[in-house]
């Protein structure tokens, strides 16, 4: 996407998606925040694990948007067609799902006495 809508009006602004989190920039349009150099840092970053996202209905004047949404804010953001629209919308949904799953640990099981661990006697 390359706009953001709050609630002082639209701003033009670059996106990059990458590990689990949504950078957007001012002026730079770096393909990976990691490239950026001295002075282009993300204006801000969005840690998308406590995120949801959603596309909008049409709003006046403004097509393909949709919604980031976190339990502090909520990001309007437009895209520049449908096709990227739905693109950014299932991209960001992986990235949410993956964040999601990289937490849960291995499932452990209780030790048993072939494990060595000890055992109850019936």
């Amino acid at each position: 996407p390359n706009s953001l809508g709050g609630g002082d009006g639209w701003k033009r602004l670059w996106f990059v998606l990458e590990g689990g989190q949504l950078h957007y920039y001012k002026h730079v349009k770096p393909h990976k925040p990691s490239a950026a150099r001295p002075g282009e840092m993300s204006e801000r970053v969005i840690n998308l694990l406590i995120c949801s996202v959603h596309p909008r209905a049409r709003e006046k004047g403004k097509r393909f948007c949709f919604e980031v949404v976190s339990p502090y804010n909520s990001y309007a953001l437009q895209a520049e067609s449908e096709a990227d629209r739905t693109e950014w919308v299932e991209a960001i949904r992986a990235a949410i799902e993956h964040s999601i799953f990289s937490l849960e640990g291995p499932v452990r099981h209780p030790p048993t006495a072939a494990d060595g661990g000890e055992s109850e006697a019936p």
